[in-house]
């Protein structure tokens, strides 16, 4: 995989405002399924609502297959008022949550999606048994850094963050 690149940078991501529709189970069905339905409901949230990045939040229990997994398909949004105003106005599928910041271990794959489920597993295998990382207990993020209807499908980039201690 020559688009993954394995020296990853330290950042600080601020809190975010956070719209997402959630699917709990294997990652395989999941994320398509999240996805399937948040890009559906996307055009009505981005008329609304300033969107900051696309991205998912997910926490892997003991592998990609384990049923106690869950995945979030979203964007940060910028919301001018308090969020619990605005949430009734929310298709019903979708939830805002404010997302706590903090610092991860930013990883860098350039290419297609469908490389995502193997960038993912190399870099939470060279993330533990070569970096040596010590994990908080917090979301993983995948951060869509361009906009695939803009962009070749072999020039996208994904970001996959890593939340690590201090």
């Amino acid at each position: 995989m020559s688009g993954l690149n394995l020296n990853p940078t330290r950042t600080e991501y601020p809190a975010l405002n956070y719209v997402f529709v959630e699917k709990k189970g294997p990652f395989p069905s999941t994320a398509r399924e999240a996805w399937t339905e948040f890009l559906g409901v996307l055009p009505d949230i981005a008329s609304r609502f300033p969107v900051q990045s696309v991205l998912s939040l997910y926490q892997c229990v003991s592998g990609p297959d384990d049923a106690a997994n869950v995945y979030r398909a979203g964007a940060a949004v910028e919301i001018p008022s308090l969020p619990e105003a605005i949430t009734p106005s929310l298709p019903p599928s979708v939830t805002l949550e404010l997302i706590p910041g903090g610092v991860y271990q930013v990883f860098e794959l350039v290419g297609s999606y469908s490389q995502l489920p193997e960038a993912s597993g190399r870099v939470f295998g060279h993330a533990h048994n070569t970096l040596h990382l010590r994990l908080r207990n917090d979301w993983n993020r995948e951060v869509y850094v361009n906009d695939p209807k803009k962009v070749p499908e072999g020039e996208l980039i994904t970001h996959i963050c890593l939340p690590v201690s201090e």
